[in-house]
């Protein structure tokens, strides 16, 4: 037995520690509610619930605002907070094999997607080597120096990508930039030239519904794609887009990824169309362009 077989077992038996104390926590909770409100307050229910009511906005407000002025007076308690709250949905992350991204919000990534060769029976065997790279702190105002930074660092990324394409088992790269809130995803292809610009402009188009199937799946999947991804130039719904969306998403069967699936989308004019598994969509201002890998 090898260790990333022991690692594993030791992930699935902590998750089912994990969800089974929660389980028996919430069960323990209706208990003692349901017993405080049949015995300890039945005679006070009614006016109870009137001064819950009543009062539960002003609480809420007063812890808040306390928060906020702690938060401002001592910056290592939101800094403390921000921290451990991501340090727990990592390790939860972990704990059933789902990725998530970096608590910072600017930073880049390259995404090559590989057919790998040792599933014979299915031959469907892929795997998304993501590799992050944290951008410098800059200032979060349009400005054309950041264009610039930011330019940089796309074409930087872009020539690193070209070796990749030795690799006869590659399907795709997909790099990605995360400014802010907005996203930038560009699929980079072998000989691909350096881009010109940066931009970030909120495109119109939305797709309301997104399908993912293929022949002999039980249930169809529904990608949900982010809103700050709708952006203008961005290419999206590509295979590596849709084996990350897996990826990245809780309670989605990291092998439910093919090579042959097909999309079925309706987007925000009502125009239902299908999308292939060798096909992407490059954004536009307020349309949008079915574009071949």
């Amino acid at each position: 037995m090898d260790f990333e077989t022991v690692f594993n077992d030791l992930l699935a038996i902590l998750n089912n520690i994990v969800s089974t104390m929660l389980t028996k926590l919430g069960e323990l909770l209706v208990i003692a509610g349901n017993y405080i409100n049949e015995n300890a307050l039945k005679p006070a229910k009614d006016s109870l619930g009137v001064w819950a009511v009543m009062n539960c906005s002003k609480i809420k407000i007063f812890f808040s605002t306390r928060k906020k002025e702690l938060e401002k007076k001592y910056p290592a308690i939101q800094f403390m907070n921000e921290y451990a709250w991501y340090f727990i949905c990592l390790i939860h992350s972990i704990i059933i094999n789902t990725r998530i991204e970096p608590k910072e919000n600017h930073w880049i990534s390259i995404a090559p997607l590989y057919k790998l060769s040792g599933n014979q029976e299915l031959n469907e065997n892929y795997i998304l080597e993501e590799h992050v790279n944290l951008l410098p702190c800059v200032d979060y105002i349009t400005t054309d120096l950041k264009n610039e930074d930011l330019l940089l660092h796309m074409n930087e990324w872009i020539d690193a990508t070209q070796n990749l394409y030795e690799d006869d088992g590659l399907k795709e790269v997909l790099i990605l930039l995360k400014f802010g809130k907005e996203y930038m995803y560009r699929i980079c292809k072998k000989g691909m030239k350096h881009l010109q610009y940066v931009m970030f402009e909120q495109s119109d188009m939305r797709f309301l519904s997104i399908e993912y199937s293929y022949p002999g799946i039980e249930k169809p999947i529904f990608i949900d794609v982010h809103k700050y991804a709708y952006m203008v130039d961005n290419e999206i719904l590509s295979p590596a887009f849709i084996k990350r969306f897996f990826d990245y998403t809780i309670g989605i069967d990291k092998d439910v990824f093919r090579s042959e699936y097909v999309l079925k989308i309706m987007d925000n004019n009502l125009n239902n169309f299908e999308l292939k598994s060798d096909q992407y969509i490059l954004l536009q201002s307020n349309s949008y362009v079915i574009k071949n890998l």
